[in-house]
């Protein structure tokens, strides 16, 4: 992050209750502009709530989100899309029964046909999938299926993108590519939020560390920062 960086988001006093579950209690934190943030926590401390309270997907009880500026908690999930933000899920959601290329332009939509197919070609190519634009996606294997995921998410142009569990189940070849991929893009003016438990990578792409516990905000700083504080070991592995 370059020194006067600014917010693309920001979020604050989040709360979300599933019945008497308290998913996500007066979180509140900053993505950077033209960052790498990770969002690491323990199962059930919050961290997909969020994501689906920052897309639309879930409306906060309490608390506020903005997105540029612009006061986003309680808006539809497409309407926060189309102003460049947008998000993967832990299971990949392709379509089984189309090809790699459909796929990737069913995310386009509303998009002139031959400058979306220029676009899916060229994302194809930079996500190594070239030779499958044809297949059906039910034949792919889920490490492709997430990347056929990841280059429809950028069919549109991108502000920000929040990334849940890319590298879960993807073998070390694919997770590299999806990290080539990913990194390629951020130099283009996309910024990233990840969730993942693949620690080590987590800690080596990304600048800065969010961490949740028990749906709060229990530190962030950079992934040295983050290795060290005695409150994120004890959350991993200390008595609960």
């Amino acid at each position: 992050m370059s020194e006067g960086s600014e917010p693309v988001l920001r979020t604050d006093g989040l709360l979300k209750r599933f019945g008497g579950v308290t998913a996500v209690d007066g979180c509140g934190f900053e993505v950077m502009r033209d960052s790498m943030t990770g969002l690491i926590g323990p199962n059930g401390s919050g961290k997909t709530t969020t994501f689906d309270l920052i897309t639309g997907f879930q409306r906060p009880d309490k608390g506020t989100i903005y997105f540029e500026d612009n006061r986003i908690d309680g808006d539809r999930p497409y309407r926060i899309a189309r102003n460049g933000l947008g998000r993967t899920f832990q299971i990949t959601r392709v379509f089984p029964q189309m090809t790699v290329l459909e796929n990737l332009l069913v995310g386009a939509t509303g998009t002139e046909l031959r400058s979306a197919a220029a676009r899916a070609l060229h994302l194809l190519d930079l996500v190594g999938l070239s030779d499958l634009r044809d297949e059906f996606c039910s034949r792919l294997s889920f490490g492709q299926q997430k990347l056929v995921e990841m280059a429809r998410i950028h069919m549109r142009p991108q502000k920000l993108v929040l990334l849940d569990e890319p590298f879960a189940g993807v073998n070390p070849t694919l997770t590299e590519k999806l990290v080539a991929y990913i990194e390629k893009l951020r130099g283009e003016g996309t910024t990233y939020l990840i969730i993942d438990h693949e620690m080590k990578l987590i800690m080596r792409i990304c600048d800065r560390i969010l961490v949740l516990d028990q749906g709060k905000l229990l530190t962030e700083g950079s992934p040295e920062e983050v290795q060290t504080n005695s409150q994120v070991l004890s959350s991993y592995f200390g008595d609960k």
